[in-house]
């Protein structure tokens, strides 16, 4: 198969987000990529996307140069 990317876009979403990024790193198919835009959230949404991303190199976070809402991250 070939490999997926999901899209993820972040605001401000500390308490969900490790959840989330859990869900779709453990679906049947592996072979993907993460990637995740976060929107400048204030919360630490970042800080925990990296540390996600220091142990499960399919997770590639970004953060958006400016705020823009979900649509633009």
């Amino acid at each position: 198969m070939p490999l997926v990317s999901v899209v993820m876009p972040v605001y401000n979403s500390a308490t969900t987000l490790g959840a989330a990024v859990r869900s779709v790193l453990t679906q049947t198919h592996s072979d993907l990529e993460l990637l995740v835009t976060d929107d400048q959230s204030s919360d630490g949404s970042m800080d925990l996307l990296r540390e996600f991303a220091d142990q499960d190199k399919r997770v590639l976070p970004e953060p958006a140069p400016e705020r823009g809402g979900a649509g633009r991250a």
